[in-house]
This record gives C-alpha cells, structure tokens and sequence, in this order.
C-alpha cells in the first residue's frame, strides 16, 4: 500500500504486519493426515487460486487518512511559515535564494506533516499500535523528498499560471514519487503510486485559483469590443481644467471625484501592451460611457480575471494611471491645472 500525495508520494506498506491469531492447544500432537477424493482437491486448488470477488477486494488507499494527512500538511504549513520566513532572513536570502529556501522548507515540512497524519489515522482505523521508530524513518524520508521536490517545483509552480501551472502541478506529483522510489524503494518503480500521485497533483492543481483560471479566456485570444478604439490610437483622456486639490488626489492614485473611469481598451493590461482610455462612469453628467450603452466594452471574462492576482494588477495599473496624471498636470494660473495628455 502506499501514501499518496499531490505534492509526495510515499512506499509505508512495510510498517504494517498483518495480525496473526495464535491458538494454544493442550494436546500438540497431530491430527492424523485425511486422505480427500481426488475431486475435492482439485475443486480447492481451483478456490485457492482464484481471485477474490469484488466486494472483498478492497483499495490500498486510505481516503479518510489521505484528507487528515492533508490538513496535517496545511496546517503545519501554517504554523511553521513564520518560522520559516524568520530563518530565511537570519540567513540573509533574498530573490531566487529566498523563494527556493521557502519552498523547500515549506514542501518538507508539509510532506511530514502528511506522512505523520496518514500513517496515524490509518494506524488508529485499523487497531494498530504505532511505531515511532517507523513513524520517525518514514517522516524523515517524506522531509527529504519534499524538500527536493519544493526546491525544484515551489519557484516554478509560483511563476506560472493556468493549464501550466495544472500540468506542473501534475509533474511535482510524479516526480516526488518517482524521486522517493529511487531513493527509498531501491529504484524499483510503484506505478500504480506514480499514476495516482499524477492524478492527485494534477486535481490539485485544477481546484487551485491558479488552475481555475485556466477555464477563463487567456490574453492570447481577447475578445475585442467594437466601441473601444484600435491600440495604434492614443490614449483618451480629460484635458481639465482641475483644482490643486484634485492634482493631490491624482498624485496619491485617486480619481478626485472626476466620476471619470479609467477603461483598459479591449480589457488588456499595460503591461501586455494595452491602454487606458478615460470615460465618464457611472454619475458623470455626460453619463455612463464606461459599463453602460451597447454593445458592451467588456464583452469576454478579461484577463484580469483569467490570472491569479489579475484584480490587484487591474487596481494598481489604475492607480499608477492617475498619479502619472497629476504628474503631467500643468498649472496655467493659480490653482487651475490642465492635462497636456500622455506622452
């Protein structure tokens, strides 16, 4: 039987001994042997050698001890994850460094975390007495292969979003359990463990927010909305007249009670190229040109929804939208500023 995992993959069959039933007779000399017909012999070798039925066979997987084993893993994840942020600092890591030492601590520790529930569920379920020494080995093992497997996967899976991500995700599930049976089972292959902590890490992965994103339209293929302009068009935008308190608000990222709606033309980030076009929202007296008429400027799910963090990236390119307003704001008398427009 193994434990598996979306993130580690682990052999503990080994510690489980079948329970054996000694009877203890007074009389222990032999019952004289019974010579059966030759047709009951062959009809109980064919017995012995036939398959169990289906309802006695039974899964090798725990699932019950699989979910504990998973909230065991997350929440000393959670636990852990100051700790784990405080030694990387003591160690003086930053950038790539940092993101790998995270990952491979994090991975570790959740990976015994996991073993440890599995392996004690299912020990309780199942009436046996737990094996510290066993229970010791097997989170050791868990701790090596998890903190590869995070080294290596934690960075990646971390820059990468949608099918990627779910396909990676599936590929830390493979290789952890490819790398635990060529470090701990003498290279000989578990395939039904590798298939199954495929499967585990790819499902992982879908019913993530960056996997779930990967059922909305990408930026590869936007669909486009009739009323924006084209790209190759400049930006538009409100020449003013504005006071010196609305250049503060602008300077600090907000609207400054303009009722102006900062729109991503065809709904593509800056940072993929697009453009912010300024329109009347909702209570401008030239009335709503942004969410409002036909047909709609937001035709298709935006990108901003198709990524994980899209909605921090849409506020802070809007942000950094009107404070590069209000820096280009040119006063032309006391108190009255105007926008000369983008450059």
């Amino acid at each position: 039987m193994a434990i598996p995992s979306a993130a580690i993959s682990l052999e503990n069959e080994t510690h489980f001994l079948a329970a054996q039933t000694h009877i203890t007779c007074t009389d222990e000399s032999p019952f004289p042997e019974v010579e059966q017909p030759e047709q009951e012999q062959e009809q109980e070798q064919q017995a012995a050698a036939a398959p169990p039925a289906a309802s006695q066979q039974k899964s090798s997987i725990n699932w019950g001890a699989l979910a504990v084993g998973v909230v065991a893993a997350v929440g000393l994840c959670l636990v852990a994850a100051p700790y784990i942020a405080a030694g990387v600092a003591i160690a003086g890591l930053t950038g790539v460094g940092a993101t790998v030492a995270t990952s491979a601590a994090s991975w570790a520790i959740g990976a015994m975390g996991f073993t440890i529930g599995y392996m004690s569920t299912d020990d309780l379920q199942h009436g046996r007495t737990a094996d510290l020494g066993e229970y010791a080995k097997r989170a050791a093992q868990a701790g090596v292969v998890g903190l590869i497997t995070g080294a290596i996967f934690g960075p990646l899976l971390g820059a990468t979003t949608g099918f990627a991500y779910v396909g990676l995700s599936g590929g830390s599930g493979a290789f952890s359990s490819l790398l635990n049976d060529m470090l701990f089972n003498d290279g000989n292959i578990d395939y039904d463990n590798l298939r199954l902590a495929t499967f585990l890490g790819i499902a992982g992965g879908m019913l993530s927010k960056p996997g779930r994103a990967a059922a909305a339209e990408g930026p590869s293929n936007p669909k486009m909305s009739p009323r924006d302009p084209d790209f190759s068009e400049p930006p538009i935008y409100r020449e003013g007249p504005y006071s010196s308190e609305q250049r503060d608000a602008f300077l600090k990222g907000e609207p400054a009670g303009t009722k102006l709606a900062p729109h991503h033309r065809h709904q593509i980030p800056v940072r993929d190229g697009g453009v912010i076009d300024e329109l009347p929202g909702p209570g401008h007296p030239e009335g709503n040109q942004h969410t409002a008429g036909s047909p709609s400027r937001h035709p298709s799910k935006s990108v901003f929804n198709s990524e994980d963090g899209g909605n921090k990236l849409r506020q802070d390119e809007i942000e950094a939208q009107w404070k590069e307003k209000g820096d280009r704001l040119v006063e032309v008398e006391p108190s009255v500023w105007v926008d000369t427009g983008p450059k």
